[in-house]
């Protein structure tokens, strides 16, 4: 039930503001992981367990990788604390890459 209620609009609106696009992004996202896993899976609850996490790493992934420099939710408008962490994240990227090609490689391969 908590993690229910830190996606309702009501927990951020105040600070963030409210778009009702990014508010259905979340579960638009799990549930295109969610059939794309059941595909390759055929179990419906490991499907709709990893899919919660795949939307959570796709979607942090994105905000990070893309807009680096750009502070999101309750940071936009505050300074940059520690810009050394941008040039240090830089480093990280192929290993993100070869996770999400060998997440890739894996789901054809089981097809």
């Amino acid at each position: 039930m908590r993690a229910l209620l830190s996606r309702c609009p009501w927990k951020d609106a105040p600070i963030e503001g409210f778009e009702r696009l990014k508010f259905f992004r979340s579960p638009a996202l799990t549930t295109i992981f969610a059939l794309a896993l059941f595909m390759a899976s055929g179990s419906v609850v490991l499907a709709a367990i990893a899919a919660i996490g795949y939307e959570r790493a796709a979607s942090e992934n994105y905000k990070t990788f893309f807009f680096p420099s750009r502070p999101r939710g309750k940071f936009a408008g505050k300074p940059i604390v520690h810009p050394q962490m941008l040039q240090q994240r830089s480093h990280f990227v192929p290993a993100y890459v070869g996770i999400r090609l060998a997440l890739l490689w894996l789901v054809v391969g089981a097809q």
